[in-house]
């Protein structure tokens, strides 16, 4: 098989690529796509606190609502700290009060949620006085504000948001996820991720600042954007994120023990598809440890379970990281392409062009051991390999010249441009369709 090497001039876009025949586009029956529903439980393993004291029989609150919202109160007061809320807190005297102090103000002051198909209308909403320090794109934040604006985000627009846990970290921290979805039961669904290496501050950032245009512009935003279910995981590995932040800046693992020490596992090499292959490592000192087995983490096994075994059919996964600007796409672990290299290419190409129209950077994109360096047992090889999710990219985000730090002063620029790409892939995917359906 003979290799090329193609750049397309003057749009930006440098492409590694290869002659290939025969591949084939799989045909995807998404008619089957059934809801996930997911329950943010006030306290991990623990039944959600009633409405009532189930030994005194008294009720907390005279209605659902208020009960909704003080449980809410309770988590935003611990959340700067990123604790657990006891149930005793819930039942204290003085909470209730402070509750329901703030929920005459909330009542009086705001208006219900419009219906996701008539659109919101934003700024008309006053804003609500949160007890926790509100998300921005001029700074990196800790992960308790990321959580908290996942939390507000359903808050704010009930009828198309829905936090969920999909597990736990290794030291217990929550494995939050945000869905974004008008309930259209004929959706496929898309997945992102960032945040699987912990010292990569500007994927979180990015996540964030995707998630929260999509749902304050959804009414808006085209079809091919709001015919699929969105769901958001922006912080993969919160230990080791919060670690990056309190102790060593550029650490990059989770925080598993092995033989008596911290030494962490790279959960980006904890994936079972290649795993153990070329670009990891058995030594657990070393920055690519893979494990001991695959998916020996919590972090790893709970994306496992979701993408795999929950039964959603995704159509699109999409990992952030940083750095290098390239957009990389199945097989790391081997040389060989995957047999859908050539669509996933064009998939990357519309991607790479649409972030060089907005930022003017250029993204290169090809397959990992191309354009960067060979990986095994990654969660973009393993979503396309075992998972079966028909579009996987892998974007490193910019730059090279700041490496990991990249300036705050860029979150915003970047966060744009990469939106720009996810917008411009979703219609590349539908009119693609559209043309394959009206071919056959």
């Amino acid at each position: 098989m003979k290799r090329l090497t193609k750049s397309s001039g003057n749009d930006g876009i440098l492409i590694k690529s290869h002659t290939l025949q025969g591949y084939a586009h799989p045909i995807i029956d998404m008619s089957y796509l059934d809801p996930y529903i997911f329950n943010d439980d006030v306290k991990d393993n623990e039944t959600n606190v009633q409405l009532f004291d189930n030994e005194t029989n008294v009720h907390f609150f005279n209605d659902e609502e208020t009960q909704v919202c003080h449980e809410r109160y309770v988590r935003e007061k611990k959340s700067e700290n990123d604790t657990e809320c006891p149930k005793e807190e819930l039942k204290s005297e003085s909470c209730f009060k402070e509750t329901l102090q703030r929920e005459s103000v909330l009542k009086s002051t705001i208006t219900p949620e419009c219906d996701h198909n008539k659109g919101y209308d934003t700024a008309e909403k006053k804003s609500i006085n949160k007890t926790h320090k509100q998300i921005n794109w001029t700074e990196y934040h800790r992960l308790s504000v990321i959580h908290s604006f996942l939390d507000d985000l359903e808050y704010d627009f009930p009828s198309i948001c829905t936090v969920g846990v999909i597990g736990n970290s290794i030291e217990g921290r929550k494995l939050k996820i945000l869905k974004v979805s008008n309930s259209n039961a004929s959706n496929s669904a898309v997945w992102m991720d960032a945040g699987i290496h912990a010292r990569e501050w500007i994927a979180p950032a990015v996540a964030t600042y995707i998630s929260d245009h999509i749902v304050r512009n959804f009414a808006t935003l085209p079809t091919s954007m709001t015919n699929k279910d969105w769901y958001f995981h922006p912080v993969v590995n919160p230990d080791g994120y919060e670690y990056s932040h309190t102790v060593d800046r550029m650490w990059r693992k989770n925080r598993a023990w092995f033989g008596g020490q911290c030494v962490g596992v790279d959960l980006n090499r904890n994936f079972s598809y290649g795993w153990g292959g070329k670009g990891s490592s058995d030594n657990p000192t070393n920055a690519f440890y893979r494990g001991q087995v695959p998916f020996s983490e919590p972090e790893s096994c709970a994306m496992r379970d979701i993408l795999y075994k929950s039964g959603i059919p995704f159509q699109v996964y999409i990992t952030l990281h940083s750095y290098g600007q390239v957009i990389l796409f199945p097989f790391a672990y081997r040389d060989e392409l995957c047999p859908d290299y050539v669509r996933l290419l064009e998939g990357a190409t519309v991607m790479s062009k649409a972030i060089y129209e907005s930022s003017g950077n250029t993204y290169k994109v090809g397959i990992s051991r191309d354009v960067m360096y060979g990986a095994s047992g990654t969660s973009n090889d393993w979503s396309y390999g075992k998972a079966g999710i028909p579009y996987c990219y892998l974007i490193e985000l910019t730059s090279k010249k700041h490496r990991f730090r990249l300036p705050k002063e860029e979150i915003e620029e970047t966060g744009r441009a990469i939106l720009n790409c996810v917008k411009a892939l979703m219609d590349h995917i539908d009119n693609k369709s559209k043309n394959d359906n009206d071919n056959n």
